[in-house]
């Protein structure tokens, strides 16, 4: 049985972690300020939710 241990190209788990964050970082630097107030307009038109 081949493990991923085993392939010297494979990332570790640390990697893969970081690289996630990093995705994820560069993500929210797309989000606009106009994205984010529209969006909470939007959410306040609607009001609170009953949580169900």
């Amino acid at each position: 049985m081949d493990s991923d241990d085993e392939d010297p190209d494979s990332l570790t788990a640390k990697q893969k972690r970081l690289a996630m964050i990093k995705r994820a970082i560069a993500a929210w630097d797309l989000v606009t300020p106009e994205i984010v107030r529209s969006s909470f307009e939007k959410a306040l038109a609607f009001g609170p939710t009953t949580g169900e």
